[in-house]
Parts: structure tokens; C-alpha cells; sequence
């Protein structure tokens, strides 16, 4: 009989391709991502059913389909640990439609582009099992509250490598350095160029995952983004900012500029959604603003900046 499998013997690993599709093995030297909430299917989509007359009951059965793998996780967002490095999440960052651009060796920004997207190859230890996916795109929800960590929540499909195998669970290195909880000094928030206290923010990309196939190949495409998000803040008076005359006008925009430990969100044009005024924590009187994040110029719905 086998050794028994731990649940929690579970790894995580991945690296940029060079070409679309193609298997970049990670290295030794590439750190296993610190990933929660994982889920896993390797064969994810669907199988036509099949439609046959018979005088008989039962299950007919279905034939073969197209399929692409799904991978999902969360992770800690880390601040970088000097100026200008990128942050241990730059391949999963950048496979979700994201440009890394350095500026004067301090800043890392990611902004969203749509044409020569980057995608991944992942390395899944699965309680002895070594499942591989290549090809891999995604999308990205960022989340954090006072008090907590921020995280990011990663949702990828890709193309599944092979069969799984049996495989020595690796010796892996982790990221290192401790998550800083989120507090009143190093999270604020700015919205409509009004500052206003902030309890909790979470900020969706909400990539449009699609998997194609062609008489030349398939792929995983993202075909379109439409990013969301929802701040809480402490119910501010009507003359701080009224958000009842903005929420009332949907063509209303105004910039966003947000810190959250060692990142810094902005956005140039930012509508409010339907407003939920009746929150509360701790006792204190709350409101949940839906955000919507439109374009200025180009891809420029949103950056994400670590310094």
C-alpha cells in the first residue's frame, strides 16, 4: 500500500514563457508562491452529451471535448524590499495583462495592455502528484481591510501539459520578509480628490478569460476588461463629499489614488455605482461605494505602483 497524501502538501510554482504556450520549467531558484484558497481543475470546460435514440434507459454517455486547466489562489502582497525591485507576484501580475515599466530604478508600475500579452507556465504539486499547465492567463482581485493583510486573489486558465505524474515533493524556497497589517499610517485613500477614512477597499480586474481554438492551435485569450471595485469608508458629512450627487450621475468621473502598505492604486477616471448607505463597523456609521474604473487615455483604467 502507498504512503498516505497530506492535503496541505501542496506547491505552487511558475515562470513567464518566453513564446505562448511553450514550457518554461521553474527553476531552482524560483521561489514557491505562498498561495490559500487554492482550487485546481485540470480538466475544466465541457463534454457534448451524447444524443443518441436508444430503446433503452441509462446514461448515454459523452463524447470528447475541448478542455483548458483552472487554477485559482490567493496570495500576501508584500512590500518590495528595496526601491525599484519587483515584487515576488511580478510573473502572476504580468500573465493577468499587466506591463511591468521601471522608473528611475524606484518604481515598479504595472498598467494594463491588451496586445502582446505574457503568460505562464505553472508547476502544481498536488499531494505527490506534479500536475502541469502552460500557456496560462488570468485575472487579479486585490483586497485589504484595516487591521488585515493585503492580498490578491489570482484566477488562471491555461492549457493542461501532458498527464500528471508522480513526483518527489520539491525542496522550495519561500518568499521572504513579514506582510505588514494594513493601518492608519501606511493605507489612505483619495477619491474625487477628497480624502476620506477608509475601513476596507477590494478592487477586481475583472479580465474576460476566454479559451480559443483554431484550425491553428488554442489558446487562452483575454479578450476585454472591465475593472471594478467597492471602498468602505466612514460615512463622511454631505458637505465633505457627496456622493449622492455623484452616484446620481453616472458620467460623473473623478481620480482615485489609494495606498495600501507598499502599493499605491490610482485611476484617472472613476464613476460611483449604486451606493449602500446603511453600513456599519464597530458601531460606526459606514458606506460602501461601488467604483468603476474607466479610461482617460488608452489603457490607462488603472496602475498599480510599488516604490
Amino acid at each position: 500500500m502507498s504512503d498516505i497524501q497530506f492535503s496541505r502538501s501542496t506547491v505552487i510554482r511558475g515562470k513567464l514563457e518566453s513564446a505562448y504556450g511553450v514550457e518554461t520549467p521553474p527553476g531552482a531558484n524560483d521561489a514557491a508562491f505562498e498561495v490559500s484558497n487554492l482550487s485546481y481543475k485540470r480538466l475544466d470546460g465541457s463534454r457534448p452529451a451524447r444524443e443518441s435514440v436508444d430503446p433503452y434507459f441509462g446514461h448515454p454517455g459523452e463524447l470528447p471535448g475541448r478542455h483548458y486547466s483552472s487554477l485559482g489562489f490567493s496570495t500576501y502582497v508584500r512590500k518590495v524590499a528595496t526601491p525599484g525591485d519587483k515584487p515576488d507576484i511580478d510573473p502572476l501580475l504580468q500573465a493577468c495583462g499587466l506591463a511591468a515599466v521601471i522608473t528611475g530604478g524606484q518604481d515598479v508600475t504595472y498598467n494594463p495592455v491588451q496586445k502582446n500579452l505574457k503568460s505562464m507556465t505553472f508547476w502544481a504539486h498536488l499531494n505527490g502528484h506534479l500536475h502541469k499547465v502552460v500557456g496560462a492567463r488570468g485575472s487579479l482581485q486585490l483586497s485589504g481591510e484595516l487591521g488585515g493583510q493585503l492580498r490578491a486573489q489570482f484566477s488562471f486558465q491555461g492549457l493542461p501539459k501532458g498527464s500528471p505524474a508522480d513526483e518527489a515533493f520539491p525542496t522550495i524556497a519561500r518568499p521572504d520578509g513579514c506582510v505588514d497589517a494594513l493601518d492608519g499610517d501606511n493605507c489612505s485613500v483619495t477619491l474625487f480628490g477628497t480624502p476620506l477614512q477608509i475601513v476596507s477597499f477590494s478592487i477586481d480586474l475583472q479580465n474576460q478569460l476566454q479559451h480559443i481554438v483554431t484550425s491553428a492551435g488554442e489558446q487562452i485569450a483575454i479578450t476585454n476588461r472591465a475593472a471594478t471595485g467597492e471602498l468602505v469608508v466612514i460615512k463622511p458629512s454631505v458637505s465633505e463629499f457627496d456622493y449622492h450627487a455623484k452616484e446620481a450621475d453616472p458620467c460623473a468621473t473623478g481620480t482615485l489614488e489609494l495606498t495600501a502598505g507598499g502599493l499605491q492604486i490610482s485611476a484617472p477616471a472613476v464613476s460611483l455605482g449604486t451606493v449602500t448607505d446603511l453600513g456599519d463597523h464597530n458601531g460606526v456609521a459606514t458606506v460602501t461605494l461601488p467604483l468603476m474604473f474607466r479610461r482617460s487615455a488608452g489603457n490607462d483604467d488603472l496602475l498599480l505602483k510599488f516604490s
